[in-house]
């Protein structure tokens, strides 16, 4: 066994399961869970890789997280800006098709306060 073997490194128990580990300075064994930092030699590091992670990489996988989260805002605000776009689109080509007298009603139901309109829809219902 060489002396990189032995080498003590730090890791982050990430699972499925603990692992069995031993407490600095007494070297007393206890179950390490879940999300708890570790100290053990690089040879037991290898032996239980499936189960360690690196702390440096935990953050960088932190960051990434992140930085994907802050990627999907920004998609939603371009995707919400796209849709507001389409709609004004589509308003500007309904009122195209309109004649100039729809077109002219229309902006002077548009300029009424809300309870003119509201009576004027009234008595056309009726």
């Amino acid at each position: 066994m060489s002396k990189a073997d032995e080498a003590i490194v730090e890791r982050v128990v990430t699972g499925p399961k603990g692992i069995h580990a031993k407490r600095d300075g007494t070297g007393e064994r206890y179950y390490a869970e879940v999300g708890e930092t570790v100290k053990l030699s690089l040879r037991s590091a290898k032996k239980f890789a499936r189960y360690l992670t690196a702390p440096g990489v935990i953050a960088a996988q932190e960051e990434v997280k992140k930085a994907e989260a802050a990627a999907n805002v920004e998609i939603a605000k371009a995707n919400a800006e796209v849709v507001s776009a389409d709609a004004d689109t589509a308003e500007a080509d309904r009122r195209a098709a309109l004649s100039e007298e729809e077109r002219a009603e229309e902006d002077r139901r548009a300029a009424l306060p809300d309870e003119e309109r509201q009576a004027e829809d009234d008595a056309n219902a009726s």
